[in-house]
């Protein structure tokens, strides 16, 4: 074994030993006991970004979500979804991450040694998505790596979809 192929396995090592995973409950066990219901006059929206190891590249970011520049949570993470019940209207969702060591570690090998594209994983707080909530509705957000270039790291998903997709994602809280 080369050295080239013992430094990408001991980054791709590094980078999960170094994202703490999500401890809440997971959203089956909550849907099944009733607490992720949206009610008469609000709606439910529920955050997510799924732990898809080969398909995430994150090693180690989490996000802070805002809802028209109200913000929501401050560690969404690999893993995890956030549960809000929100009052009907427009909203727009934005995000800015955080870089953790594992992340700087993962850029800077994917970079080829060069240290810009750290620079590129924080970036600025852009807005997302735009949602409109409805009473007695569940909204699913989906939230993706942001590859650099790539603005859009959440998205609506239908509600089937999300469903299926949210499952094993643990709960880090509510508003």
């Amino acid at each position: 074994m080369n050295s080239t192929c013992l430094t990408r396995i001991l980054v791709v090592l590094l980078c999960a030993i170094t994202h703490c995973s999500c401890s809440g409950l997971s959203y089956a066990k909550m849907r099944r006991a009733g607490h992720l219901q949206p009610t008469a006059d609000k709606g439910l929206v529920l955050i997510y970004w799924r732990k898809e190891l080969l398909n995430d590249s994150s090693g180690g970011m989490d996000f802070k979500i805002y809802a028209n520049d109200q913000m929501l949570s401050k560690n969404m993470r690999r893993g995890a979804f956030y549960s809000w019940l929100a009052t009907p209207g427009q909203y727009f969702l934005s995000s800015r991450g955080r870089v953790t060591p594992g992340a700087m570690l993962s850029a800077f090998y994917a970079s080829g040694y060069n240290s810009n594209p750290i620079r590129a994983l924080i970036g600025s707080r852009k807005h997302n998505t735009s949602l409109t909530v409805k009473p007695m509705h569940t909204n699913f957000i989906e939230m993706a790596w942001p590859f650099p270039g790539h603005e859009q790291i959440m998205m609506e998903m239908k509600p089937e979809a999300g469903e299926q997709r949210i499952q094993r994602c643990r709960w880090i809280g509510s508003r």
